[in-house]
């Protein structure tokens, strides 16, 4: 009895990127997704922007 081949590299590549578009269109992805928004736009609007900040802001 033959085995199935291995998947390729753009297969596991698609595979990923189906199972990352799932988590986002999902409940836990949309509130990432908004948390990580309002993060950036608190950042954006402060007067003293700097990149340090803006990376404990996301």
């Amino acid at each position: 009895m033959d085995t199935p081949p291995e998947p390729g590299l753009l297969q596991q590549a698609l595979f990923y990127a189906a199972m990352i578009g799932a988590w986002i269109a999902g409940e836990a992805g949309r509130a990432a997704l908004a948390g990580a928004a309002g993060g950036l736009v608190r950042w954006l609007m402060s007067d003293r922007r700097r990149i340090r900040d803006g990376d404990a802001a996301t």
